[in-house]
């Protein structure tokens, strides 16, 4: 019993001498906290301007070329697209094929695919265009518009060249002017999976949906 309330004791005045050193270490952080909150609310982080940055490091000289205003786009017209391959880690150029001009956007298809359309595709178009664009405007904001390539349509591309497991992306170097970025397609584009031309229908408005508010 004795050695018992010896332990006791002991243990008291041990967690004694803890509490202010715990107590005042509480303190110390707080106070850091509330510097560090404070220092990063008054810096000022603009955004990244990548013109200027190829320019700093000597990739970029004179003045940027002109943009030309858009086609006239058409069903059936070629355009070569670059992708980005993420199973290759490179950046490949495809073929594709304007399959649907609507009001709001330009749907392409790479050649090889072309096979897989289907009046249940055509109709997720529709409804891409026609509904969930305008309800996305309203509700997140608009996208750049008219973008780097004056045109006030977005546009898709179906491919299987983007690497497996990849449903779709949006990469905001395709708003950069080609001489930035080599491999920017200058356009208002995101990139989807062609295998869901086959697919779910269902799959291909939930897709373009999701990647237009990374558009956004």
């Amino acid at each position: 019993m004795k050695e018992l309330m010896i332990l006791i004791f002991l243990s008291t005045r041990f967690f004694m001498l803890l509490s202010p050193v715990q107590a005042e270490e509480s303190e110390f952080n707080a106070a850091s906290a509330e510097e560090m909150q404070e220092r990063v609310e008054s810096i000022q982080i603009d955004p990244a301007d990548r013109e200027e940055i190829a320019r700093r490091f000597n990739h970029l000289t004179g003045e940027l070329s002109p943009i030309p205003e858009p086609l006239n786009w058409q069903i059936g017209m070629d355009h070569l697209f670059w992708v980005i391959n993420t199973d290759r880690k490179i950046t490949v150029q495809i073929d594709a094929e304007a399959v649907y001009v609507g009001e709001h956007i330009v749907i392409w298809v790479e050649k090889t695919a072309l096979s897989q359309l289907s009046d249940a595709v055509y109709d997720q178009f529709k409804k891409f265009d026609f509904e969930i664009y305008p309800f996305e405007k309203y509700v997140f904001g608009s996208e750049l518009s008219p973008g780097i390539d004056h045109d006030l349509r977005i546009h898709a591309l179906f491919t299987k060249k983007a690497g497996a497991g990849i449903l779709g992306y949006f990469s905001s170097r395709d708003e950069d002017h080609p001489q930035v970025s080599p491999h920017s397609n200058a356009m208002e584009l995101f990139i989807l999976d062609s295998t869901m031309l086959a697919g779910n229908p269902d799959q291909i408005t939930n897709t373009l949906s999701h990647e237009f508010q990374h558009m956004i």
